[in-house]
Parts: C-alpha cells; structure tokens; sequence
C-alpha cells in the first residue's frame, strides 16, 4: 500500500492544487479544470486490440514484452498499492471508464532527433486515462508517471495532458555485484526499484576482485567470477554457491525485462582479473590483476569464457570491462579489445569498454565499440566524440559511489554536483548527460550529438564482501537511481528543492519490491504488545498479533520465555528511523535473548557486547562511536533497553542514551514488546 500522500509544491488548477513533481518530470505537463481520475478504486484496463502484442525493435533487451504483458504488470502494481483488483481486457476503443493502452509509433524523438518507443502522451479526465506510447515501453514508463502522480496527491490522477519521452536511449546504473555477492532475489527488486525512476539498464559487473596489497599473498584476496557452468572446462572459474546458473540468470533477466530494464552484464578483463588468474594460472600475470597479454592464448582464454556465456545474454550489448591496463603493452591491450569485438559481433552483439586511453601510435579501438567513460584522466570524452566513438557518460566526479568507504568516492550522493554543476559550483547549472568535464564546462559535447549514448550511474564495491551488506548498499545508493533516473531521462527544469520534497516518499513506494522494508502502520506505532495486560495482541491498532513457543506462558508479571522458548511476530524486517523498547527480567547472568528475522540477528547476553549479524554472515559487535569501545549489556537489574535507528547513511543503535555500533541494516520484529516508527 502507498505511504501517506504529500502535498508540497503544489500547483492549482481552479479551486484545486495538486503535486505534480514525479521523477523524472515530464517535458511538459498541462493541466484542465475537471475533476481527477481516482486510480485507488475499481480500475480497468484496456488494452488496444490492434497492439496488444506490439513490442519493441529499438531497444537493448532481445526479449521485449508485449503492450498487453506492460499492462499486466502495471495491473499487479495497482493492485498492491491500492488493493483495487484493476482487470485487464482487450478492445478497439477506450472504454467509458478506465485505463486505455495504445500505441503510435514514431511520435517521439531523443535529443540528436532519432525516433524513440521510450515517449508517451497521457490524456486525463475524471472517467478516463489514455495512455498513447510511441512504443511498448512508452507506454509502460507512462504508467510509472500515473503511478507516482496518484500517489502524491491521495490516490487521484489530475486531469490534463502529458507529452514526455527520454534525452537519451541509455539510461542506467551500475553495482559490482563481483566484489560483493548479491543473490538473485535482491538483484530483481534492485531492478524493480530502477525502474520506478525510468532507468532502462541495469549493467552488472560480475568478475573482479579485491586488490591485493601484499601482492606475495595475492592468491589469498577475494576474487570472484560469477556464472556458473556445469562444462567441465570450466571448473574452478566460479563458485557455486556464490554464482548466477543460467536458468537463475534467465529469471533474473526476464523479470527486469518485464519491468523495462535490460540486462548489461560485465566479464572484467584484462585489468581486474584476478579470477582469471587464479582459474588458469599457467598463463601468468602480469601483476596479481592484470592478465599478461604478451603471453600467447591469454586472449583466447577469455574468449572461451564469452563464448561459454554469451548465450545467456538476452541483450544486444555486453561489457567486456577492459579497464585501467599498463600503457607500456598498448598495442596488446588494443588487440584485445578489437579480437573481443569481433568475437563478440559474431555471435549478433556489439560491445562496451571502459575508457581507457592507450597511447599507441600503430593501432587504435574499433570505432563501432562504446567507450564507458568514467575518469577525465583515463578519456577525453569530448576527444572520444570527435573521433568518432560512441560514449556513455559514468563520470566518476558526479556519480561514483564505493559502498563503506569516505576516501576518494564516499558512499553518500552530493546532491550540489547534480544541481549546481561545477568546480566551483555554478548556481543553478542542472547536470544532463553531455557533461562530463566539471572544470572546464565549455569543454564538453553538444548535448544533440548522435554520439552521446547515455549515461550509467555506478556503484562499487572496492572493499569486498564484508564492507557492506546489501540493505545497506541499497541504503546508500537509492537516492543515487533516484537523481540519476530523473536527471538523465532529462531534467525539464526539475529544481533540486522539488526533488528533495518527493525524494525519500517515492523511494519509499516503488512496486515490486520492499528493499526500504516498510511495514504499513496505521499511526507512529508499529507494534506494542502489553503481556500482562492483553496477552499477545498488538495494540498498536495494527493487528499484528504474536504467537509464542508451547512452553512460553503469560503471568501477571509478563510474558515468561524459558530457555529454548520463543516469541514471534507476523513482521519480517522494518526499515530506518525506528525506536524498540524492551523490558527485559532475565532469570540468570547466562541468559541470551536473540531478536532476529530475514535481514538480522541481534543478540544480547549479559555482560557481552551487543552483536549483530547481518545478512551477509558477519557479526559486528556495536561500539562507541566516540570511543570505539564495544559497549557490554548489564541486566543485574531488570529495565527497559532501547535501541534507536536515526542515521542517515547506516544504522545507528543507542543502548541506554549512548549512542554504539554501525550497521547498515534494519532490526527485525521479533522478540519485541513496543517499536516507533
């Protein structure tokens, strides 16, 4: 269910006022005097006949889904944010009330003037909405509009017109899920939540590794590639249990491509290598990341991996990563790029590299491979452009977070570097996709040129599996997909103060996914339970009613849980901002109460730490943040223990008034007697 609808930054219409700042905002956006349609009630859907199975050509993925497929998942969506149970029907015209689907292609362009199934027109009144897309995926991303423009204004969609469509046809983010692994599961709702925001690629780097400071030790550092396949001559590549089979990555592909989001996977060589290294050793390194290729088959080692995989891949473009090697050995590394080209173009696909500029006076690129620039001092995106290469803007100075680290990429979004671009800022400059160059803004490509693809906002994980984990990642980087989706679709004079004002509320309501875990609540009380008073019924007003272990029992004192006993809630996990209070009488100095669920395990024992284990395996005992001490629990004395979670990039936890630890994941709802939202 959508959260309590805000009404900021409104503008009227007659008597009425509406909020219509959705991300991205629209190109343009008209509103008329009629009454608004409600989407919360009773919708249906119809879905023009003469397009219900239209879909796309244009676009990345090779397994677009139909007008009538969009419109499905669209259904699913309302549904679960108004329990309307919309139907979806087919027809030749719209119907007296409710949703029409159509297409009509060719009615939108991108910024060099090229035709795009990514536009849309919205017609709204108090009866009906027509949606019109240029494509299938027009159509799709006109729903998202729908969806956030109800949202924040209670349920109801004003009436009036909307003429919108992208810049660019690239717009995309990046995780290194190889430094960090990310199961399946949370990858589909990371896609969900993108999706929301318009992005229409999720590329994944999926080979890479830690870099080894004590190069001696190289083989003992993280380094993980992760496709697994069950072809003997590939064993020992990739790990099972931390891998992607192909029938998991197809799923995981599919269900992003039914929300609009292709699939660009990364395999990393011939720099960050280290998987490969480890897997054939007999082809040496070079350094413990770098292929040698002076060495002869280095080249067709990797290959055989794209061979291998490529199948997998429903999408029209791959990255073969090709990022940051010794300019000494400038022809290999051209060669290696230009040999994955045409291995690559055999199989129907074009590729990607990231921007590394080897200084050869013999050879150069193929043209036809995109260049992912990322560093100013590794391309000249700009020169890239005059000589010809198509460029994807992944600037580094705008986008680059590395999760768990404020050393030369911190894991928060500077905001100023999106709205006032520029060092020293410039006020009020927006940043678009054809800036790249922050120091020099002149120097920088025509935002029309035909060669300016898109950009891609990444996210890294230098610091491997144990820096972060993922809510706290998600954490870190949802106002990242947010900014980037709604400034490189275009920005369309969105201001940075009505961004902010509908920021964390459409983060908080993206469908298919609960990454945020919220938890619907009637009022700022989640769940209270009084033992001695009412037993196990909540009386938050929420109905979330515990059930106990057969030996646990209810006296006038309390609730007893004896030794291998257990209260549980019908809750899984609940996000950021929340406040538990525990009143605790614990029978012996030994006792340990675990309060634990999906996402954690916190476990207080007397005279222990605090410990928390998180969803990737690791215990983090809390500590001072002051002292760096761990803080030990004393329950001498029965009394109420409260946690509170109030930080912004994590999770903060205060025992007693003292603030301890950092974790960047939510406390699950069990064990608990009150939790605050």
């Amino acid at each position: 269910m959508f959260a309590r609808p805000l009404l900021l930054l409104l503008l009227s219409c007659g008597a009425l006022a509406y909020n219509l700042n959705v991300l991205p905002q629209p190109r343009s956006w008209t509103l008329t005097s009629g009454p608004a349609f409600p989407l919360s009630g009773p919708v249906t859907i119809v879905v023009d006949s003469a397009f219900q199975n239209y879909t796309d050509t244009d676009g990345m993925t090779l397994i677009p889904p139909s007008l009538h497929s969009f419109a499905s998942v669209f259904a699913a969506d309302l549904d679960s944010a108004y329990n309307s149970k919309p139907t979806v029907v087919t027809g030749t015209s719209p119907p007296p009330t409710g949703i029409y689907l159509t297409i009509s292609p060719n009615t939108t362009t991108l910024l060099d003037g090229s035709n795009t199934s990514e536009g849309y027109r919205i017609s709204s009144s108090a009866n009906l909405i027509t949606i019109t897309g240029s494509g299938a995926r027009g159509a799709w991303w006109a729903t998202r509009t729908l969806l956030q423009g109800a949202a924040l204004n209670g349920g109801w969609f004003p009436s009036g017109d909307i003429v919108d469509g992208p810049d660019y046809s690239i717009r995309g983010h990046m995780l290194d899920a190889a430094r960090h692994w990310y199961s399946a599961e949370y990858l589909t709702e990371f896609c969900n939540y993108m999706s929301f925001f318009k992005l229409n690629e999720f590329h994944v780097h999926l080979s890479d590794n830690v870099y080894p400071y004590v190069t001696e030790d190289w083989r003992s550092y993280y380094a993980r590639f992760r496709f697994w396949s069950d072809n003997p001559a590939f064993a020992g590549l990739a790990q099972k249990n931390e891998s992607y089979d192909q029938a998991t990555f197809a799923a995981f592909q599919s269900s992003c491509a039914a929300h609009g989001v292709t699939i660009v996977p990364e395999i990393e060589a011939p720099g960050h290598a280290m998987p490969f290294s480890l897997w054939q050793d007999s082809m040496g390194n070079r350094y413990p990341t770098l292929l040698n290729l002076s060495i002869p088959g280095v080249t067709e080692m990797v290959g055989s991996a794209w061979t291998e995989f490529l199948p997998w891949f429903q999408t029209k473009e791959v990255c073969i990563g090709a990022d940051e090697y010794p300019s000494d050995l400038a022809d290999n590394y051209i060669g290696f790029v230009n040999d994955l080209n045409t291995l690559i173009k055999g199989s129907g696909k074009n590729i990607r590299a990231w921007g590394t500029d080897e200084p050869s006076n013999t050879t150069s690129i193929d043209k036809d491979v995109t260049i992912q620039h990322w560093a100013l001092f590794a391309t000249d995106p700009y020169a890239l452009i005059e000589e010809g290469y198509p460029v994807i803007n992944s600037q580094d100075w705008v986008f680059y977070e590395v999760s768990a680290t404020y050393d030369s990429y911190p894991p928060a979004t500077n905001f100023s570097r999106f709205f006032d671009f520029g060092d020293p800022p410039v006020p009020g400059l927006t940043w678009d996709t054809s800036l790249f160059n922050w120091t020099d803004i002149p120097y920088n490509p025509s935002p029309t040129t035909p060669l300016l693809r898109g950009a891609i906002a990444p996210v890294w994980n230098d610091n491997g599996p144990r820096a972060s984990t993922d809510l706290e990642a998600f954490y870190e980087t949802r106002v990242l997909i947010s900014v980037a989706g709604a400034l490189s679709w275009g920005a369309n004079g969105l201001q940075m103060e009505a961004y902010e004002s509908v920021r964390e509320y459409l983060e908080n309501i993206a469908p298919g996914q609960n990454l945020n875990r919220i938890v619907p609540s009637r009022g700022p009380i989640v769940l209270n339970y009084q033992f001695s008073q009412t037993g196990l019924t909540d009386l938050s007003g929420n109905s979330y009613n515990a059930r106990t272990s057969s030996s646990a029992r209810i006296t006038p004192a309390g609730l007893v849980i004896p030794s291998g006993g257990s209260l549980t809630t019908p809750l899984g996990s609940l996000g950021l901002n929340h406040t538990y209070t525990l009143s605790l009488s614990l029978s012996s100095p030994s006792t340990v109460l675990r309060v634990s669920g999906p996402d954690t395990v916190l476990t207080f024992q007397n005279g222990q730490p605090l410990v928390m284990q998180a969803s990737n395996g690791a215990l983090y005992p809390l500590r001072d943040i002051t002292t760096n001490a761990t803080t030990v629990i004393d329950f001498s004395t029965s009394g109420p223990v409260t946690l509170a979670t109030t930080q912004l990039q994590g999770t903060g936890a205060w025992v007693g008034g003292k603030q301890v630890g950092w974790f960047g994941e939510p406390l699950s709802l069990y064990n608990n007697a009150t939790v605050e939202a």
